[in-house]
């Protein structure tokens, strides 16, 4: 079941197993010596490249296309789960209902 965005932290998928696997990850040492490269790899690659620090992952640059498409798709998930909460509490009807009260011009 999803959880959305509250005081508690951000939303979530809870009794999902989390594992994140990166296959790209670096020292931030080396986006201090390939700055300049570091854009057209990510391009190319269309996955972040995890910077670490002290051993920790702290940054992932990431191609604009690959954010922007995460994003829209983070947006659509947040809507599914209004959706669901909406159901859930009896906020809905089913699709040929209201489709008959369209038609027959009935705004409530």
């Amino acid at each position: 079941m999803f959880t959305s965005p509250g005081p508690n932290g951000p939303a979530r998928l809870e009794g999902a197993v989390k594992m994140i696997r990166f296959m790209w990850i670096k020292p931030v040492s080396h986006l201090k010596a390939n700055a300049a490269e570091i854009p057209r790899e990510v391009a190319e690659r269309r996955e972040p490249l995890v910077l670490t620090q002290n051993g920790e992952a702290k940054a992932a640059p990431q191609e604009v296309a690959s954010f922007e498409e995460t994003r829209e798709t983070l947006a659509l998930l947040k809507r599914l789960v209004v959706g669901m909460r909406d159901i859930e509490a009896g906020r809905a009807r089913p699709a040929h209902e209201v489709a008959d009260r369209l038609r027959a011009g009935v705004h409530r």
